[in-house]
């Protein structure tokens, strides 16, 4: 019986720490009572012991913040410095000053590896180090009137600061990296390429492994994820099918997060990958061109390498999982659908399929439809809201795009806000008798 309890327990609890430290206090005893046996007490130890050590303690957070903008404001404060008497100094005391930011660095990084220091250091020591590199390369070109593109400058920035992430398992830096790279937006396809593919094993493998940097990565997957398709979207019909693969990918992962009973907050994937899937259709349901088969059927094979790695990714993802696989591929059939429209257009140039419009219409229905089903069978409440919203939006573009009076259209808004305040209320009733909130 109180296995049973613990097994239902375990999952509403998984966030909560207190909770999950007193079911590991309470395994000692019952072993001795032989409740459970050593083996199973041992299992469950290491499963919530896992829990433990992937949540983000805020005591050890709130001081890391403020750490980081310290060192960040001191960084700042000898960069305004050194610029106010950079006149006055001589080459070589120029060459020194510059260098003095990364020596500065690479003393505080030596004594936090040296001394096995805590991360609040390891944090300080990555963003110093990379900073001070910055402000030398910058300061160096200045000095030899080397006039060279914001881009390159930038690139060999990020490049250097890259081994720092690794070295000092540096999320703050991370960050900082990720931010960055839309500064190379406008650069190419090949160095993004080569920075994206230096972060991806330092995401990867705190996703995977669940280590305590997980939510964050979780966060910092977001703007890589938007600078690969800013990047590699190519022609804009290649836009149109980056942008459904990477909702699809995100859906896929969020609807992973939210199945393990994760709180909101550590889940920042479902609910925008969702919005912008309406969004997409809706906007597509209105100005869909036929242009679009040509822009795909003609983008570059590195644009396709890229979605290709995408797909496969988002394929894997859909195939581990056990539940909701059909909510997982809803976003995938534009994806099918407008390949397929690309391949006619390629077999046959002289022709392109008009009318494609009406496809997002049936697609907002199916789609909302589904997600109203799955969300009223599993009692989720976010699954059901999410197809009364692409519904709601569905019936809003219609309605703006039919020909009919005005106070049919009002009559029309006022049923459907009813309808959805209605469906609302039934579904938290069914909920709230079931046992379910």
């Amino acid at each position: 019986m109180a296995v049973m309890a613990g097994k239902e327990m375990g999952p509403a609890m998984a966030g909560k720490k207190q909770e999950m430290l007193w079911i590991i206090s309470e395994l000692p005893q019952l072993q001795e009572q032989g409740v459970i046996s050593p083996e199973a007490g041992a299992r469950l130890q290491e499963h919530y012991q896992k829990k433990l050590d992937a949540l983000a303690e805020p005591q050890k957070i709130f001081p890391l913040i403020l750490g980081l903008i310290g060192v960040l404001m001191v960084a700042a404060g000898i960069v305004l410095f050194v610029n106010h008497n950079w006149d006055m100094l001589d080459k070589p005391w120029r060459i020194a000053v510059a260098a003095l930011p990364l020596v500065i660095g690479a003393g505080i990084s030596y004594f936090t590896i040296g001394w096995n220091r805590g991360q609040l250091w390891r944090e300080a020591s990555a963003v110093l180090t990379a900073t001070g590199a910055a402000t030398l390369i910058a300061l160096l070109s200045q000095i030899y009137q080397q006039n060279g593109a914001f881009q390159d400058y930038m690139f060999l920035v990020l490049l250097l600061s890259l081994p720092l992430i690794y070295c000092f398992n540096s999320i703050a830096l991370a960050f900082l990296y990720a931010g960055f790279l839309f500064a190379l937006e406008e650069s190419g396809e090949i160095r993004p390429l080569l920075l994206v593919a230096g972060l991806l094993p330092y995401l990867l493998y705190h996703l995977i492994k669940r280590t305590p940097w997980l939510v964050p990565c979780r966060y910092l997957a977001l703007p890589v994820i938007i600078f690969t398709g800013a990047v590699w979207g190519g022609s804009e019909g290649i836009r149109y099918l980056y942008a459904f693969v990477l909702c699809s990918l995100l859906i896929a992962a969020g609807l992973t997060v939210a199945e393990n009973q994760e709180g909101r907050w550590r889940n920042p994937w479902l609910i925008p990958a969702f919005l912008v899937l309406i969004v997409l259709s809706a906007v597509n349901s209105f100005f869909w061109s036929s242009q679009v088969w040509i822009w795909i059927g003609s983008s570059g094979i590195i644009y396709w390498v890229v979605l290709a790695g995408c797909l496969i990714g988002n394929l894997v993802l859909v195939a581990r999982c056990r539940q909701e696989r059909l909510l997982r591929l809803l976003p995938l059939i534009p994806v099918v659908i407008m390949l397929a429209g690309a391949g006619l257009w390629l077999m046959n140039r002289d022709r392109c399929t008009d009318g494609f419009d009406i496809f997002w219409s049936l697609y907002m229905v199916v789609a909302g439809v589904i997600c109203l089903w799955r969300g009223w069978e599993t009692r989720r409440m976010l699954i059901f809201n999410g197809g009364s919203g692409m519904l709601l939006v569905c019936g809003v573009c219609r309605f703006f795009d039919a020909e009919m009076p005005i106070l049919f259209r009002s009559a029309g808004f006022i049923l459907l806000g009813l309808g959805v305040v209605l469906a609302n209320i039934f579904f938290i009733r069914k909920n709230t008798r079931g046992g379910r909130a």
